[in-house]
């Protein structure tokens, strides 16, 4: 009787759980009709700061209230349970349903509902927001019970502060795209709206330019219309690799020589030369036992200063080189913030320079230019509530740990409760039998 009683409670807590998260949800919904689409940066600093000081005293109230029904249900499993299956449910739907760019989705009442910006619609705001009350109101309440529940603690904790800055942080995030030509100093970005010029409180200036590149390859392509051959799939000929392959198609090619940085010297000869307009090039012996072809000369990829030079096979065959693809691209800069901070470094792709609050990020160039490109573009990001997220996985991280660590003290501690109960139950036995012996 006691079980089925125990059951009953717990299956009326869970549907008081799904019944609250669904009137949450509603509430999303009935916001998202009255309103219309939600505007994160209207909650950007200050307002994530007062949202996220009321999450904070919301949850210090629960630990003289912790044992009021209220917060005994709003921190219990039930209703986290709850909140889960409907967030779990709206990212199935988002799995099904093109998300867009905020503002740019649907027309209509599918726009009002915020179906095709579901992380920035009004039911999934007041989800998140329900869960972030119910763990700061978990949290405190076991703040008092510290010495008993250190890695619930920690794991909560740190959940705790990665939603907090994923969430209420999120309006203060900045990220925008600046190009900078080389030698000048650039503060100004684009805005979201079309000819909308940003002024930052951080600016770039660009120093210097530079890219490695992987050695071209080579193709063999039809004279009259410029198809690669065979039509549809065609060979090619790796330089970088040139001892491990004989050559294409009918052709058998010898490199004779090979310069990843040249310039023509006349006569359709190159020679080597470490500068911007430099380009690759390839001395090559072609031959064909099929048609007779013996060929010896230059072969070059070109950029916008040199011309590419290609090398004839026959009356309807040539064989070219193509631009080399970028193996590694960087720009040497120096950044200036409003705080008077100056950094100088080199910024590459994975690896970005910091200075102060922001991050820059190496984002692109002129792709037609390749090493010859007179800009750079970089991602600046500023987001001030990282550390906070930096914190909670350091929490979590000790939370896992832990529940490793306590996981096999009880496991050793449940071998040895069960051996000390065997052995005490053979001495039991051995006793027994020795009294029925007598």
């Amino acid at each position: 009787m006691a079980d089925v009683g125990l059951k009953n409670k717990r299956l009326n807590r869970l549907s008081l759980g799904l019944l609250t998260a669904g009137a949450v949800f509603c509430g999303g919904i009935v916001t998202s009709l009255v309103v219309g689409p939600l505007d994160l940066s209207a909650f950007a600093a200050p307002a994530s700061h007062y949202v996220g000081i009321f999450v904070i005293f919301f949850g210090l109230a629960a630990i003289p209230l912790g044992k009021t029904r209220f917060f005994g249900f709003f921190s219990g499993g039930a209703f986290s349970l709850s909140l889960m299956l409907f967030i779990l449910l709206l990212s199935l739907v988002m799995g099904f349903v093109p998300q867009r760019i905020p503002g740019s989705g649907g027309e209509g009442f599918l726009r009002g509902l915020g179906l095709f910006n579901l992380t920035t619609s009004w039911p999934f705001v007041f989800l998140y927001l329900a869960m972030l009350l119910s763990l700061s109101a978990t949290v405190m309440r076991t703040v008092p019970k510290f010495k008993k529940r250190k890695i619930f603690l920690a794991n909560h904790l740190g959940l705790f502060l990665v939603l907090l800055a994923a969430g209420i942080g999120a309006p203060d995030r900045e990220q925008h795209v600046m190009r900078v030509l080389e030698g000048e100093v650039e503060w100004r970005v684009e805005g979201p709206k079309p000819g909308e010029v940003l002024q930052l409180p951080v600016a770039v200036r660009l120093d210097d330019f530079s890219m490695d590149e992987w050695p071209a390859h080579l193709a063999v392509i039809k004279k009259n219309t410029g198809t690669a051959l065979p039509e549809g799939r065609p060979a090619l000929f790796f330089l970088d690799d040139p001892g491990g392959q004989r050559g294409i198609l009918d052709l058998e090619i010898e490199v004779l020589e090979f310069l990843g940085k040249a310039v023509p010297v006349g006569d359709g000869v190159f020679a080597r030369a470490v500068m911007k307009a430099s380009t690759q090039a390839a001395k090559l012996r072609v031959k064909s036992s099929l048609t007779g072809i013996d060929s010896e000369g230059w072969v070059a990829g070109g950029n916008r200063f040199v011309m590419p030079q290609p090398l004839t096979l026959d009356d309807e065959r040539l064989l070219v080189m193509s631009r080399p693809e970028p193996k590694r691209f960087a720009s040497l800069v120096k950044v200036f913030t409003e705080e008077g901070i100056e950094k100088e470094g080199e910024i590459l792709v994975n690896k970005p320079l910091r200075a102060g609050d922001w991050m820059v990020y190496q984002h692109g160039y002129d792709n037609q230019a390749g090493n010859l490109s007179a800009w750079s573009s970089f991602l600046l990001v500023r987001d001030p509530w990282l550390f906070v997220a930096y914190a909670g996985f350091v929490l979590m991280a000790l939370g896992a740990f832990g529940l490793v660590v306590m996981g096999a003290d009880k496991g050793a501690n449940t071998g040895a409760a069960n051996k000390a109960a065997n052995d005490v139950s053979g001495k039991a036995v051995d006793i027994a039998k020795d009294k029925g012996a007598d």
